[in-house]
């Protein structure tokens, strides 16, 4: 769905669940000049041999409600977002790094808006989940990895001029969907209270403040 600002002319643009009820389109992420939307199909499958559901990426004109299919692996290609100079796609996926790999680990990558070209951009240890990107180029993701025999969530930050990838949270809480707001300040949700609250951290994970005190669950992504 789109809407104003104010809630104001709310209007359905999907209606892949009106042929099965299974089918979930989501993550919906605005280009940056305002015309696309890309987001996140997952689908039923009925095969005994993959999993249940399987997810890809679309993108949809919401002036005319025309969709693209841009992935069509048998991977789980998810959480899409568009980078500031509308050039690239960004998304998180399982599907192999190469030949010998089979190991269904979720890895960052990137594509054109088209879908071609996609190119594997952060290679970790950890499952890489939810890639945003800032205006200036870095990007932020979840990642999870295990220590003291348990999964962490935590965020990260990528810097593709130098390759870096930094860790800027370390609670033993789930910390995850960050969204940049500029190029100074990562918004993101954490259940570090008990519930999940949304926060906000410069990119350093300096200036923790959280924003939101409800006794509900508050998440972005």
């Amino acid at each position: 769905y789109t809407m104003n600002a104010d809630g104001a002319d709310q209007r359905r643009l999907t209606f892949s669940g009106e042929t099965d009820a299974r089918i979930m389109d989501d993550y919906a992420f605005w280009s940056p000049d305002g015309k696309l939307i890309v987001f996140q199909r997952s689908t039923p499958v009925d095969d005994a041999e993959r999993p249940a559901m399987q997810a890809d990426i679309y993108l949809i004109d919401p002036s005319t409600g025309e969709e693209t299919q841009l992935t069509t692996t048998e991977s789980w290609d998810s959480t899409p977002s568009w980078t500031a100079d509308g050039q690239s796609i960004l998304f998180e996926s399982n599907r192999p790094v190469g030949p010998d790999d089979d190991s269904r680990q979720f890895h960052i990558w990137r594509m054109r808006p088209d879908g071609s070209n996609p190119e594997l951009i952060v290679e970790t240890e950890g499952r890489a989940i939810e890639p945003k990107p800032a205006p200036d180029g870095r990007m932020a993701f979840t990642m999870t990895i295990r220590e003291n025999d348990e999964d962490n969530e935590d965020v990260y930050v990528f810097d593709p001029e130098t390759g870096e990838v930094r860790r800027i949270t370390s609670d033993p809480a789930r910390d995850r969907c960050p969204m940049w707001l500029g190029d100074d300040l990562i918004a993101f949700f954490s259940n570090r209270t008990g519930d999940n609250e949304i926060y906000v951290m410069r990119p350093d994970g300096s200036g923790l403040k959280r924003l939101t005190f409800d006794p509900g669950n508050d998440e972005m992504c």
